[in-house]
């Protein structure tokens, strides 16, 4: 009962934008996503990077603009989740391994290849102060530990959000996958 022609016509604008095969593949989910029907899919293989990039576990303020990058909220169990780093929501973290975090600066760069490397943070409370810079050491972790962990926050943040909604009458609950794990 779906209207291909409207579905076309709602995701033509998208394909200018296809650039590599991981676009396409979600370009056609999204359109296989207005089925509303299990079990669709598209797969192929997909290249690998040359380099691995690792990540932190700190989400960052987008709308901050500098000086470095603000944290919006550190990742719950991620690498900068660890006693005596003492990173809290509102510090600036200035420089990764004594590059300074300007907007000409990838961050994505400077974690590549760092899984399971030291990785030394210079942050502040205060960018005014001189004197409330420190530097830290986080153990990158590699991208699929640290993706899990934004799916478990990402699952609390529902369950929160639907008892909120509720009053505490209704849970939440998220099934991974439709195989014997996820069940």
């Amino acid at each position: 009962g779906a209207d291909w022609l409207a579905v076309r016509a709602k995701y033509q604008p998208l394909v200018g934008h296809v650039a590599l095969r991981e676009d396409l593949y979600a370009l056609v989910s999204l359109m296989l996503g207005e089925l509303n029907a299990s079990h669709l899919g598209i797969s192929g293989r997909l290249p690998t990077p040359d380099e691995q990039t690792a990540d932190l576990g700190l989400i960052f303020d987008e709308a901050y603009r500098g000086p470095g990058l603000k944290v919006a909220e550190v990742l719950k169990r991620g690498p900068a989740d660890k006693r005596g780093l003492n990173i809290k929501p509102g510090d600036i973290v200035l420089a990764i391994d004594r590059v300074e975090l300007t907007d000409k600066v990838n961050l994505s760069q400077l974690l590549n290849n760092k899984a399971g490397e030291g990785v030394r943070l210079d942050v502040t409370g205060d960018p005014k102060d001189p004197k409330a810079k420190r530097r830290v050491e986080v153990i990158a972790a590699d991208r699929g530990k640290v993706s899990q962990l934004m799916y478990d926050r990402w699952v609390q943040q529902n369950a929160d959000a639907v008892a909120s909604a509720s009053g505490g009458r209704l849970g939440y609950i998220h099934i991974p996958g439709m195989d014997e794990a996820g069940l």
